[in-house]
């Protein structure tokens, strides 16, 4: 891929982040943050935000900052930060019934990682020093709230908490048979879900998992969760504070061997997510089944069988890598919202943990594909593996980390 290409899609992404900058006031104070689309998705959310850091810390590394402060301002005082922050239009208000400008769900914690990564760039250690705190309450609050039964792996209780909507993977949980899925169907028992949060649950963990039919112990959120926790450490110890880095390794570690011992199926040589208090196995291979390549946590061998579901082009490796489900899986299908279409944030996730392994050779061409593919089709939401083709959101926020694959192609 010749130089012109890259500094185009370099400043088309860098002028779609101004596009979705916005600036709110608050309590007078005014908080900045990049919403996900200026059509679809006008808020704040988690994830979201943390992907979009990790692009502007290359060209705007101040806004980077204040991306994540905005972010943190949804804090509740339990230590939970909601998957959705400064709420303004009125559906959306009654849709999260909590009281406040914000959800009363969670999203992927992978923050520490976006704090750590401005940091990384800027040596800013009063920024670091800024959201320690905060990060560590949300932690906390992970560790004691989503963990019912103290075996190290975090809980969520409605989909929409891992971002990973309408995935095959809970297909079984809904009842859904995947050769007739409707998009406009499954959002019924996803919203009446959060209709029982907003008046069973009092959005209490404990009582959210009472009143949810959703219990899974999630392998992307535990991979997130374990690498972060990771994260959490390294901040400690360069913030001098000895016992919190100890408690989060030794929380991290004893993740990290649930993890293996609990979500691994040396059958199909691949990870996923357990359902229910008996831990059932949700035995659907996506690229989430990989995640333990990003979190660091496995071995070169199970690493190898990782990698070889990733480049079989029987699975994952089709003309514009990754697809959101094993394309023989019944519920494959390269336009359907998070079921088979391809995303430019699994692919980042993918490529860091083909970096950890050593795969250097994968990790440019995986890059090279997703830029070529946004390229071609524009910042789109998500994409189809087969043909590139963009679909969803028109100026997806997220699909701005080409940048940050640019700026880390030859590294």
């Amino acid at each position: 891929m010749d130089q012109a290409t890259l500094d185009r899609v370099r400043q088309a992404a860098e002028r779609l982040l101004y596009r979705n900058r916005r600036t709110l006031r608050k309590n007078g104070r005014d908080y900045h943050f990049t919403c996900p689309d200026d059509v679809m998705y006008q808020g704040q959310w988690l994830w979201d935000s943390c992907f979009h850091a990790m692009a502007l810390r290359w060209f705007d590394p101040d806004f980077a900052k204040n991306e994540l402060r905005s972010l943190i301002s949804g804090q509740w005082p339990d230590g939970r930060i909601p998957n959705m922050v400064h709420l303004r239009p009125f559906y959306r208000r009654i849709e999260h019934f909590t009281g406040r400008d914000t959800s009363g769900i969670t999203q992927p914690p992978i923050i520490a990682d976006a704090v750590w990564a401005i940091y990384e760039l800027t040596g800013d250690t009063a920024f670091l020093e800024e959201m320690f705190q905060p990060l560590c309450r949300y932690h906390d609050w992970l560790s004691v709230d989503r963990d019912p039964d103290g075996d190290g792996l975090i809980s969520v209780y409605h989909p929409w908490e891992t971002g990973i909507d309408n995935s095959p993977r809970w297909d079984s949980i809904f009842g859904v048979d995947p050769k007739k899925f409707k998009r406009w169907k499954f959002n019924i028992p996803k919203t009446r879900l959060i209709m029982r949060f907003n008046f069973l649950s009092g959005y209490k963990s404990a009582s959210m998992r009472r009143v949810s039919l959703f219990d899974v112990e999630a392998i992307d959120m535990n991979c997130y969760y374990c690498k972060n926790t990771i994260t959490l450490a390294r901040m400690a110890e360069e913030l001098r504070d000895t016992d919190r880095r100890e408690k989060y390794e030794l929380r991290a570690d004893f993740t990290k061997q649930n993890i293996l011992n609990k979500m691994y199926d040396p059958a199909t040589g691949a990870f996923y997510d357990l359902e229910g208090r008996d831990e059932r196995m949700l035995k659907v291979l996506t690229p989430f089944s990989l995640l333990p390549l990003y979190a660091g946590i496995v071995d070169e061998d199970r690493a190898a069988h990782l990698i070889s579901h990733l480049t079989d082009s029987k699975t994952f490796w089709t003309e514009y890598p990754v697809p959101t489900v094993d394309v023989r899986h019944p519920a494959f299908d390269p336009v359907q919202y998070w079921r088979g279409t391809v995303w430019v944030n699994t692919n980042w996730l993918t490529i860091q943990g083909l970096r950890r392994y050593g795969r250097e050779d994968l990790a440019r061409e995986l890059s090279i594909r997703t830029i070529d593919m946004v390229d071609r089709s524009g910042f789109r939401e998500y994409y189809d593996p087969l043909t590139g083709q963009g679909h969803g959101a028109a100026h997806f926020g997220w699909s701005s980390l080409v940048i940050d694959l640019i700026e880390t192609l030859d590294r």
